[in-house]
């Protein structure tokens, strides 16, 4: 819901912004019929807050801060992707920093093209080959992610990191590129987009998870450029 609905930005200075949005607010709705906890275009059953902080720092990095607060004291289910696209030549940059991670590759593969694979990703640097969609789901020793996406003239670097009042909190990571026929069946899309891009998504994906009442989950990432 929060992709689909409008934030209000709350501060801001000459180097940072504070955006907010709330579910609470009577104007926001799911509007996804796909939502199993929130019924479509209509009001929130649930009351949170999200308030998310960017800073270009001195170093030139850009660093996110997205808190996400309960407002009652009833429990409220949540997952959450930060969404970011980046600069990527498909025919020879690679990704790195996801080996040993339980992947989901949900796109068909092989002759019968039918189903998802589950894998253990490898120590090689990933590589596209075409339409791709995966979920990497962190081992037990590896709370928070470092995804390096490498090129003949630099290396960007995204850290991401979840805690709450709890302790750490696990992140995973999407790894996505539409290819050639998806790209085309977006309108907002380049129908050549998928060429020069990727999509590395850190967040809290590993099934629903619940905020206790009054809970905060703060989820921070880091992109830097070397």
């Amino acid at each position: 819901w929060a992709r689909l609905n409008p934030w209000t930005v709350a501060s801001e200075t000459p180097t940072s912004v504070t955006l907010t949005i709330s579910s609470a607010s009577p104007s926001c709705t799911s509007g996804r019929p796909d939502d199993g906890h929130w019924p479509a275009n209509s009001t929130c059953p649930f009351s949170v807050t999200l308030s998310l902080t960017v800073t270009l720092t001195s170093t030139g990095s850009l660093d996110y801060s997205l808190k996400i607060s309960n407002d009652l004291d009833t429990t409220a289910p949540y997952q959450c992707l930060l969404h970011n696209y980046f600069q990527f030549d498909f025919s020879k940059d690679q990704i790195e920093g996801l080996e040993n991670y339980k992947c989901i590759d949900t796109q068909p593969r092989g002759s019968e093209g039918t189903g998802m694979s589950y894998f253990t990703q490898s120590p090689d640097p990933i590589t596209l080959d075409g339409e791709v969609d995966r979920i990497f789901h962190p081992p037990q020793d590896k709370p928070s992610v470092l995804v390096k996406l490498i090129s003949s003239s630099k290396t960007c670097t995204i850290s991401c990191s979840a805690k709450s009042g709890f302790g750490s909190i696990p992140v995973s990571a999407v790894v996505w590129n539409p290819y050639i026929s998806k790209a085309k069946g977006m309108g907002d899309f380049d129908d050549e987009g998928y060429k020069n891009m990727v999509c590395i998504e850190p967040g809290i994906i590993d099934g629903h998870r619940v905020l206790k009442g009054k809970e905060e989950v703060v989820i921070e990432q880091v992109i830097e450029i070397e």
